[in-house]
């Protein structure tokens, strides 16, 4: 009886010794929505810069959505990329 007693206690103490310390988020609010803002900047950007890309040659050489896709898909792999190089800054 006395054993778990000493047990209950122990694991009490633990318990407040965890209550006790001071957690900080992975990453502080400030930055979070900063890098929130970034990750969207990031990737509408390279989404919007290949459209207009892709929408302008398709108007100048008259072939329909085929440099619109193309581009799109370009510019959707330069937003992850940008994303990816600015994450890992971070890191």
């Amino acid at each position: 009886m006395t054993d778990e007693n000493e047990k209950l206690n122990e694991l009490e103490q633990k318990i407040e010794q965890f209550k006790k310390q001071d957690k900080k988020p992975i990453i502080p609010q400030s930055q979070s929505s900063s890098l929130a803002m970034r990750v969207v900047t990031d990737l509408i950007s390279g989404l919007l810069v290949g459209g207009a890309i892709g929408y302008f040659l398709d108007e100048a050489f008259n072939s329909s959505p085929l440099f619109l896709v193309i581009f799109l898909i370009i510019g959707m792999a330069a937003g992850f990329a940008n994303l990816y190089r600015s994450l890992e800054k971070d890191a």
